[in-house]
C-alpha cells in the first residue's frame, strides 16, 4: 500500500511540475510576444531610429527569460529567436525599417511556433 501511495505522490508531483512549467512558458512567451508586437507598432508610428531603446529592452527581457526556457525547450529553437532579437538594435541604429519589420515578424512567428510546440496537443504528442 505504501508503494502505491508513493507512486501516486510521485505521479502527482510530476504532473504538478509539468503544468507549472507549461503555464510559465505560455505566460512568458505571451508577454514577450506582446512586447515584440508593441515594438513593431511603435516602429510603424515613429520610425526605426526611435525604437532603439525599446529593442534593447526587448533583448534584455529575452535574456532574463532565456535561462528558464533552456530548461524546457531545445536550444536551437531559442538560438534562432535570440539571433533575430539581437539584430534589432543594429536595424534601429541604421534606421532600416524593412529589416527591422522583417526581423520582428520573423521573431514573432518563431515565438508563436515555440508556444505551439510546447503546448500539449494530439499533434505534438504523436
Amino acid at each position: 500500500m505504501k508503494r502505491v501511495l508513493a507512486a501516486v505522490g510521485i505521479l502527482l508531483l510530476i504532473i504538478g511540475i509539468s503544468v507549472y512549467t507549461l503555464v510559465d512558458m505560455q505566460r512568458s512567451i505571451d508577454k514577450i510576444s506582446g512586447d515584440t508586437a508593441a515594438v513593431r507598432t511603435l516602429a510603424e508610428r515613429e520610425g526605426a531610429a526611435a525604437v532603439r531603446q525599446s529593442c534593447e529592452q526587448l533583448m534584455e527581457e529575452w535574456n532574463g527569460m532565456e535561462p528558464r526556457f533552456l530548461l524546457y525547450v531545445r536550444h536551437d529553437h531559442l538560438d534562432n529567436i535570440m539571433e533575430h532579437l539581437s539584430e534589432l538594435p543594429a536595424y534601429c541604429q541604421e534606421d532600416d525599417r524593412s529589416g527591422l519589420f522583417s526581423t520582428l515578424d520573423a521573431a514573432l512567428r518563431m515565438m508563436e511556433h515555440l508556444k505551439e510546440s510546447i503546448t500539449p496537443s494530439f499533434r505534438t504528442l504523436l
